[in-house]
């Protein structure tokens, strides 16, 4: 019930009280007061108890807010396990198709071994490559930058020419994009361009050279390196964030 009907039986009693005659003695100017002071607190008495009671409404709306936003939260970061564990994995099964490459034919004989020499590569235990790998991504989707920048570079001295080696140089050029090492992140992906120039991560390589040239400042570079990746690699998602950074370059005036 509003403030207005749960006055209207005071202001019709107000209204009989004016319509009445007045009695032959007259209330005394203090009586007359009283009588004003006291319908002054009982108007006050009633909205202020509206508005206790709005405010108790809104004090339980906010905690059942609170507990919908709590539970939002759990639920959010248990998507991002499961995100980052699902990348992991998909990350490894590519990793162990490319390896492993097209199915070659039987061959009708077995070459005999030949002795090993000087030069000979060592043998590498695929297994132990592998887990040096995940070891250092399972540290970087947990967001320990550090460790993982330190893993993947163990990766690499240990595994130069190695199945996950363009990967490990292009993480440690994100990891330098992540955590704002701009310079790093330049001199790795620069690494990842050299060595790997047909590797499946250049486009993104490339496409954060430009966003680090942006956000650097440098509005030129930036906007050189993203139309070089709109017109090597079109119809790719690269692309289309490149094209994406060109319109704001665009729209700032760069």
């Amino acid at each position: 019930m509003s403030v207005r009907n749960r006055l209207r039986p005071v202001w019709v009693a107000i209204a009989l009280a004016a319509a009445l005659p007045l009695p032959a003695v007259h209330a005394a100017p203090g009586d007359l007061d009283d009588r004003v002071s006291r319908l002054e607190r009982l108007l006050e008495s009633q909205v202020l108890n509206e508005m206790l009671d709005r405010v108790t409404r809104l004090q339980r709306e906010v905690q059942q807010l609170r507990g919908q936003l709590e539970e939002a939260n759990h639920q959010l970061e248990g998507v991002r396990k499961r995100q980052r564990e699902l990348y992991l994995d998909v990350d490894g099964r590519l990793h162990k198709l490319e390896a492993a490459g097209p199915v070659a034919a039987p061959a009708a004989a077995a070459p005999a071994a030949q002795p090993p020499t000087g030069n000979a590569p060592v043998n590498v235990d695929p297994l132990a490559e592998q887990r040096v790998y995940e070891s250092a991504f399972k540290l970087l989707t947990d967001g320990r930058h550090a460790q993982a920048k330190a893993g993947f570079q163990a990766y690499l001295e240990q595994y130069p020419q190695g199945d996950y080696a363009e990967e490990s140089q292009y993480w440690l050029g994100e990891i330098g994009y992540q955590t704002r090492d701009f310079d790093f992140a330049l001199a790795e992906f620069g690494k990842l361009t050299e060595r790997f120039p047909d590797s499946s991560k250049l486009p993104n390589a490339l496409l954060k050279v430009g966003f680090v040239h942006y956000e650097k400042g440098d509005k030129k570079a930036a906007r050189k390196v993203l139309e070089d990746v709109e017109k090597r690699f079109p119809d790719t998602t690269a692309a289309r964030l490149a094209g994406n950074r060109l319109q704001l370059i665009k729209r700032e005036g760069g």
